[in-house]
């Protein structure tokens, strides 16, 4: 079982850290406190070494209930396309 967690989970960090849209404005701030000190994009191990304390702000702003609502809505929109009327 834990594999499998790990595997299914890691699709959904790397795309929280680095391509949610929801979250762009608090991912600008990171990357710019990465940036004072190397490139964009970093390794999650730069990112929670040389950026601990800003990449903890990072988590700790993102709203996951906001996030999950937005994606329910999106699934619930993507099915009813799929539903046909006869």
């Amino acid at each position: 079982m834990r594999i499998t967690t790990k595997i299914f989970f890691k699709p959904i960090r790397d795309h929280l850290i680095f391509q949610c849209k929801r979250l762009k404005d608090e991912r600008e701030i990171l990357k710019n406190s990465a940036l004072k000190v190397g490139k964009w994009p970093v390794s999650k191990s730069e990112l929670t070494n040389g950026n601990l304390k800003q990449f903890i702000r990072y988590i700790n702003s993102m709203d996951l209930e906001k996030i999950n609502h937005s994606n329910e809505q999106i699934q619930m929109n993507t099915n009813n396309r799929n539903v046909r009327i006869q």
